[in-house]
């Protein structure tokens, strides 16, 4: 039984490598596996298999059907994403806001539940922003006039995979509301989110501490938009991210919660302990009350995921099913994955199976451990699950993030049970008192704030006193020195004189002793990185690194500078800029350098318009200034004085290797090129061309680019944007000098490497080198 089960594990996520899933092929290959099946049965009754024939048979039919299963699954999902031909187009829809909307700045964004529309685009769910003044109410029917694109995401090495995430929750296209909003009282809308969104007022009315009220509202329904920056932090540092969303912990409390409450109620019941054993009959109001916790928090994946798993240890229990503990392991992660193949792509995946599995491992107390009622002995106890789920999380962590902490085993220690045991069942009691008395959820809400107020005290005091010790962050480990770390924690959890348990140790030390930096091979590397509508672009020579532009900013927390610029750099093995050039003072191409100012050092910071760093010498870019590294020669061309306009006050940039040359021209228009063209002339030429303000029309004159002439020409410009870009006479005009026009939306982050001079330039993108089928197609 646990052979099959990992047999059809391993089909559902061997799937994730096809190319386009398609539903007919997983039923055809389903219905080839029944077939198969059954012949294996009947040879073994005839006598005609061994029983090695017949197991190897089994399990690959088993490995089958879980391969057709995630087929069916992602070529149904696929299948009701939005058409091609509607992108882009005017459509009027009626439907219900099937989520919590969440604010950004001036900006509405919420999932919208599609029931009707003029296009046939119906029974679907779509991600809304709306810029209006209307107030967008969760759970309520509108009539709206909404423009779609297909649900596409930027595409880098390194960075969160949106697009898997859409597509592992339904959202078949993403888009916006194209003027007002109709609401439709008449319609009955989701009774569900409404009263998720009343509890969210009350609460809101309730707290009136905005960071309290955003801890609360993750806590009770799942929505974590209320928690800072600066808090996610403090959790982080101290490995706390666990208790602040819902997650297998909560829900595992809340089913404790409720069977002790219900095993007590029980026993004061006598003729109820006729029909089962207390500790059975408590068993289904602690999964109900685990249910409901669920739904009321949104049932999200994470949410799923972990009642999925308590249902399945709880209802063996109930059903007097005897099977090992690590087949109901085992059975859990079936169901999780089949109901949702994707979720293995995500962190949350790896560290609820993980942690689990550290506890079901040290399941073992020694007779000496429990005598022990000493404070000594009580911590030791404590400590002990604590250790072992950090153990077993490190290397997982290391993959995920970069980092782990090393205060979460002790802080978890008081952490756990005090937000476990007291403050989430103080949130819920005083949530569910909201509709019948305003004072006493008022008063609960106040007791869980004050809880609240000493947990993040603790927390913050913690890092200030292991603040150089809080967090273990080094250098980037490659896959086999990750599989050796999770190797090693899971050594450590196996019991004592088990072979090769004190192998842990030496499993680990890559941790210790991390590869030295090596000089680069190639002798160049320039990384055109998806963006969206703007401009981030990584040259690494041998032995140094320069960062032109760092795309836009999102709000006054996020920009793609910490978003996509910083994951990147990361994924490359870069821990320090030593020039960053920043072209001009556009949003697009300088948002985000407060985010990478603020995270990684920089040797010389060169711009336009008087760009200040925190740590790094501040020049202002001028024509003929310039530098060597590694044999690669660097100089700005261009401006020579400010300039008025500030997209021709763009700081131009030429690298040259050998006879191989890139220009960086930033937002320059067609004058500032046609004085290049005639000022420079040959010395224009180049092998790569990033195309000027993103491949706009006033940009790209045909002067500059003659004088260029370039091989390879780069459109940094985001999927279908409002500005047409690259415009149609552009990509005309380039065309007549070379066939290779590129673009990031289509492509992803493009890779030109040059292994050494001489040698033929190679190129690369993100999305044909990583192909996935989620990724959708042009």
């Amino acid at each position: 039984m646990r052979a099959g089960l990992i047999a059809y594990v391993s089909g559902i996520v061997l799937a994730v490598w096809t190319t386009r899933p398609e539903a007919g092929a997983g039923i055809a290959l389903a219905a080839l596996v029944g077939v198969g099946v059954f012949a294996v049965d009947r040879l073994d009754r005839l006598g005609r298999l061994g029983w090695r024939w017949r197991a190897a048979g089994l399990l690959l039919g088993c490995a089958a059907a879980g391969f057709a299963w995630h087929l069916a699954w992602a070529g149904w999902r696929l299948d009701r994403q939005l058409d091609p031909s509607l992108e882009g187009v005017d459509m009027a829809v009626l439907g219900v806001v099937a989520n919590l909307p969440r604010r950004y700045g001036e900006v509405q964004r919420f999932l919208f539940a599609i029931e009707d529309s003029d296009r046939g685009f119906s029974q679907r769910k779509v991600l809304l922003n709306h810029y209006g003044p209307e107030e967008i109410r969760a759970g309520r029917a509108y009539r709206l006039t909404i423009r779609l694109n297909r649900p596409r995401a930027m595409a880098n090495p390194g960075v969160f995979d949106y697009e898997a995430w859409l597509l592992q929750r339904g959202v078949s296209a993403r888009g916006y509301v194209r003027g007002g909003v109709e609401p439709l009282p008449q319609h009955r809308g989701k009774a569900l989110i409404r009263l998720r969104a009343a509890v969210k007022d009350g609460i809101l009315r309730q707290v009136a501490d905005p960071q309290i009220a955003g801890v609360v509202t993750a806590l009770v329904l799942g929505d974590s938009g209320g928690l800072s920056d600066a808090q996610w932090e403090l959790f982080r540092q101290t490995g706390t991210n666990h208790l602040f969303v819902i997650s297998g912990l909560h829900i595992g409390l809340v089913c404790l919660l409720a069977w002790g409450l219900s095993l007590a109620l029980a026993r004061c019941a006598p003729p109820l302990l006729l029909l089962a054993p207390a500790q059975k009959i408590a068993l289904v109001p602690a999964l109900a009350a685990g249910a409901a916790y669920a739904v009321i928090s949104g049932f999200g994946l994470p949410a799923q995921r972990a009642l999925v798993m308590a249902a399945v240890l709880m209802l063996a229990s109930l059903f007097n099913r005897k099977q090992a503990v690590s087949l109901r392991f085992l059975l859990a992660m079936a169901v999780v994955l089949t109901l949702n193949p994707l979720s293995f792509l995500g962190m949350g995946f790896w560290l609820s199976f993980g942690a689990v599995a550290a506890l079901l491992l040290i399941q073992r107390p020694s007779a000496r451990s429990a005598q022990n009622r000493s404070i000594s002995g009580w911590l030791g106890r404590g400590l002990r699950p604590q250790l072992a789920v950090a153990a077993m999380l490190f290397a997982p962590l290391l993959f995920f993030t970069g980092q782990a902490s090393l205060l979460g085993p002790v802080v978890n220690l008081a952490a756990i049970p005090l937000v476990g045991l007291l403050i989430v069942p103080l949130c819920l009691i005083a949530a569910c008192c909201l509709g019948f008395s305003e004072a006493l959820a008022g008063g609960l809400f106040d007791l869980a704030r004050h809880l609240l107020r000493g947990l993040f005290l603790g927390l913050e005091q913690a890092v200030a006193l292991g603040a150089d010790h809080a967090l273990v962050a080094p250098p980037r480990l490659d896959a086999p020195s990750l599989l050796l770390l999770a190797v090693a924690g899971l050594l450590l959890l196996l019991p004592g004189g088990f072979p090769g348990r004190r192998m842990a140790g030496l499993l680990a030390l890559p941790l210790l002793f991390a590869a030295p930096k090596v000089p680069r091979d190639d002798l160049l590397r320039l990384h055109v990185l998806d963006v969206g509508q703007g401009l981030a672009m990584v040259v690494e020579t041998r032995r140094h690194v320069l960062l032109y532009d760092t795309g836009a900013s999102f709000s006054p927390d996020a920009s793609i500078g910490d978003r996509i610029v910083l994951p990147v750099l990361e994924s490359l093995g870069i821990d320090k800029i030593d020039v960053l050039v920043l072209s001009h003072d556009d949003d697009d191409h300088s948002g985000g350098f407060a985010a990478i100012d603020a995270a990684m050092p920089i040797g010389r910071l060169f711009s336009s318009f008087g760009a200040v760093s925190a740590t790094a010498a501040a020049h202002t870019c001028r024509d003929r200034i310039a530098w060597r590294w590694d044999g690669i020669e660097f100089r700005f061309l261009y401006p020579a004085a400010p300039a008025e306009n500030d997209n021709n006050n763009s700081c131009v940039l030429q690298i040259r290797a050998g006879g191989f040359r890139a220009l960086l021209p930033g937002d320059i228009e067609a004058a500032v090129e046609r004085q290049l063209a005639s000022t420079l002339g040959e010395e224009l030429r180049g092998d790569v061309l990033i195309a000027a303000h993103h491949g706009s029309n006033t940009s790209s004159s045909w002067p500059f680019l003659k004088m260029v002439d370039p091989e390879h020409v780069v459109f940094a410009a985001g999927y279908r944007n409002a500005f047409g870009h690259p415009a149609p006479a552009v990509l005309e005009r380039t065309a007549a000098f070379t066939p290779n026009l590129l673009n990031t939306s289509e492509l992803g982050m493009i890779r030109f490497t040059l292994p050494a001079e001489g040698e033929p330039l190679q190129v690369e993108s993100f999305r044909a080198k990583h192909p996935r089928y989620w990724r959708s197609p042009l």
